[in-house]
């Protein structure tokens, strides 16, 4: 029956494909194999839930004039070919289900799956022709009935330039298909290895990606420069996001999004090459909600770097100067503190070239020292020195530098939050107040132990000490002399301790105002005494002002009901579907879980980098390396692709460029 728009409805019955529902009619749907919709009609949400889902599967009562979403309605149900008691016309003849299927020479029959019948016409058409032909021919228009002569025109139908052109096109896309898997298979495989091959590579990679930055919607800036092989500056940027799925939980990941080549490394340059990336990722900077990079002038600048532009477009994109990079500051510092301090490393880089320039005197080393082996020393990474200073057993280097390389590989970890962080920082400077206090002497005993087990005898250098002239006005000689012990530990000692512990402080301020406005929701311990204090309802209310995505009033009671880590909290919400109950709190536990601590997963990339780009492969362009890191960091969203409906988009315009050539 028709309805007021001139479609044809049918009862919710008729839609089912069992007998009783079709009036005892038998319906044979050919096999996906057969037919499988475009990968623009796959998907049900893309058209309207309206009268198309409702067109039956007789071909005759089909509008004229059909729609894209009715095609795409009529193409996921697919040919159905009916089994009745088909009716005799005039000349007593009449179609039958033999006509469904080819009869071949050797006895075999292949099915007809385009040839539909039409009980209302009585008549056949052509499913793909009825659909998408021009309407010239019987079969794509009003159908065939002609029954005496059904067999030949069926062969000359099927004989048509524009099916003999479909069955050619199909048999090319298949072709490609199979290409593209065993392709895909190899090019996956050797990149996620970051072995050499030859050719291009398009896969899904970033999509995914973004895809997943999208349902994060707030997103943390990370990025770091250096040099390729050729001598071209490599801007690495990595993106920090919060996934959250309901029922399964809360996760912290960091994805690698591309290199890019910089030409202009100022600021400003950096971050125009940021945007127009971004850009064609198709992410708004306005989501932005923290960023982290080096200590670099052109990066942390407070009136040229690019934090300070970033906060200019966005206020909201707090910057949190890498922690793991400013404790490396932390002992550069140290060691340019004093004269001895200056020349320490540079006695034990000597030491190094002076056994590693000769073979002979390498040897000579191996063979009578068995536990250690003397290290060179990084330009760039103080932590590796900690390594060269214990190869050397220089207890007051070895100490300092141990607990601070502690530390910073534990920032370096993407599940680590600003409360870690200052929690640990806090460590470092209460160790360094207690080593001021009792390390010389407890290094004392430790390098006496080692001088005893050496046969190496102690003794504090003589230091020469000048004398002031006496006038003729002095009424006694106050000089005060020192021991060369005391000399030592003035002059070394205190002059290292007291250097790191004010760099530390000094470096790290910025965590205590930052900490001071946020903290109250990182732990659960400052949660309780903030609302046992009656200072909450401030924190809100100043959380609300510098993050306007949540509501003051409706956080500080949300905050009240909240127990242990805000990780922890947010997966809780998350896993028992609680959100409707805590909106603000897991937005607000959101934005701060978002921050990152440190730049290290910039700096991990150089190192794919390093493998991909060698010096045989120098010459390749700089769409290539970056498509080549994504797949090889990102190699766990890599196998989860669905790599057929990349090869099937790339099929099939394989196959239309093949055909129009």
């Amino acid at each position: 029956k028709k309805n007021n728009d001139g479609h044809f409805d049918s009862d919710d019955d008729d839609d089912d494909d069992n007998d009783d529902d079709n009036g005892g009619v038998l319906v044979s749907q050919p096999s996906s194999a057969s037919y499988s919709p475009s990968p623009r009609c796959a998907n049900p949400a893309a058209t309207n839930q309206s009268t198309v889902d409702l067109l039956t599967g007789d071909p005759a009562l089909w509008p004229k004039k059909l729609t894209a979403e009715e095609r795409c309605s009529i193409v996921r149900k697919g040919p159905i070919q009916i089994s009745v008691e088909f009716p005799k016309n005039q000349e007593g003849r009449r179609f039958t289900s033999n006509n469904y299927y080819i009869q071949m020479k050797n006895g075999e029959k292949i099915n007809r799956t385009r040839l539909i019948y039409s009980e209302s016409g009585d008549c056949v058409m052509c499913f793909c022709c009825r659909l998408f032909g021009d309407g010239n021919t019987q079969l794509s228009s009003d159908g065939f009935n002609n029954w005496r002569n059904l067999g030949a025109h069926l062969k000359q139908h099927e004989r048509s330039a524009e099916h003999l052109n479909q069955n050619a096109m199909m048999a090319e896309i298949d072709r490609w298909r199979n290409i593209l898997r065993r392709l895909l298979t190899i090019i996956i495989y050797l990149a996620e290895r970051n072995l050499a091959f030859r050719g291009r590579k398009r896969t899904g990679t970033l999509d995914a990606i973004v895809e997943k930055v999208k349902r994060a919607k707030y997103y943390a800036i990370i990025m770091d420069c250096t040099p390729d092989i050729s001598h071209n500056e490599q801007l690495s940027v990595v993106l920090r996001i919060v996934n959250c799925e309901l029922h399964k939980g809360v996760s912290i990941h960091k994805h690698f999004v591309g290199f890019l080549m910089a030409e202009d490394t100022t600021g400003k340059g950096l971050l125009k090459l940021f945007l127009g990336h971004l850009e064609t990722l198709h992410l708004d900077i306005s989501d932005c909600r923290g960023q982290s990079y080096d200590n670099g002038s052109n990066m942390q600048g407070k009136k040229q770097g690019v934090q300070k532009r970033v906060l200019d477009l966005n206020p909201k994109a707090l910057c949190v100067p890498c922690g793991s990079h400013t404790l490396n500051l932390v002992i550069g510092d140290a060691a340019k503190s004093s004269p001895i301090s200056l020349n320490f490393y540079g006695v034990l880089q000597r030491l190094y070239n002076l056994f590693s320039h000769s073979v002979q005197r390498w040897a000579i080393l191996q063979a009578n020292v068995k536990d250690f082996t003397i290290k060179t020393l990084s330009t760039t990474r103080w932590e590796c020195r900690v390594e060269a200073v214990k190869a050397e057993r220089c207890v007051v280097w070895y100490n300092v530098v141990y607990i601070i390389n502690k530390v910073s590989k534990i920032l370096q970890s993407h599940k680590v939050s600003i409360e870690t962080m200052k929690r640990e920082v806090s460590a470092v400077i209460d160790f360094l107040q207690d080593f001021r206090e009792h390390g010389f002497n407890a290094a004392k005993i430790d390098a006496r132990e080692i001088a005893e087990k050496t046969e190496v005898e102690m003794i504090w250098p003589e230091v020469w000490q000048e004398k002031t002239k006496r006038q003729f006005d002095y009424e006694g000689t106050e000089e005060t002399t020192s021991t060369a012990e005391e000399h030592f530990r003035r002059e070394f000692f205190l002059h290292l301790v007291d250097t790191a512990l004010a760099t530390t402080r000094e470096r790290f301020s910025y965590m205590q105002n930052f900490f001071k406005m946020y903290g109250f929701l990182y732990s659960t311990e400052m949660m309780k005494s903030t609302v046992q204090g009656g200072s909450l309802d401030e924190c809100c209310k100043r959380f609300e002002k510098s993050m306007d995505d949540v509501d003051a009033g409706d956080l500080k009671m949300e905050i009240t009901g909240a127990i242990s880590t805000p990780l922890e909290i947010l997966n809780y919400i998350y896993k028992e579907n609680l959100l409707d109950l805590y909106p603000n709190l897991s937005i607000a536990l959101r934005l701060l879980l978002t921050l990152p601590v440190t730049a290290a997963s910039g700096e991990r990339s150089f190192s794919t980098l390093k493998r991909l780009k060698t010096y045989l492969r120098s010459t390749m362009s700089q769409e290539r390396p970056s498509s080549l890191a994504v797949i090889s960091i990102e190699h766990e969203i890599v196998e989860t692709l669905d790599t057929d409906s990349i090869i099937t988009r790339f099929a099939e315009a394989k196959a239309h460029r093949e055909r129009l050539a």
